[in-house]
């Protein structure tokens, strides 16, 4: 099975493959979500999680995921590629609208 880094890092692949500038978050402060990216003008974030621990998202991730989506930006939880494409073709949705 493989680990959240590695999960990360497949997810930073993809985006930066469609075009989007990624900061690894993580690195920055306690609570910040994993990945915050720029997607064709777009603020987004994704909170990256094992699959066995994907229900485990602290308050502190919570409520910056809030406080993201507040502010007009765009986040997610995921463990799986597939959320992840998913969720560019939502961004991809919003930027036709």
């Amino acid at each position: 099975m493989a680990t959240e880094q590695t999960i990360q890092t497949k997810f930073i692949k993809h985006l930066q493959k469609e075009g989007a500038y990624v900061i690894n978050g993580a690195l920055t402060k306690k609570g910040q979500l994993d990945l915050n990216f720029c997607y064709k003008g777009l603020f987004a974030a994704i909170e990256v999680k094992h699959p066995d621990r994907r229900d485990n998202v602290s308050p502190l991730q919570q409520y910056n995921i809030d406080l993201i989506i507040d502010a007009g930006g765009h986040a997610i939880v995921a463990w799986e590629l597939k959320q992840v494409k998913e969720f560019l073709e939502e961004l991809d949705e919003l930027i036709k609208c």
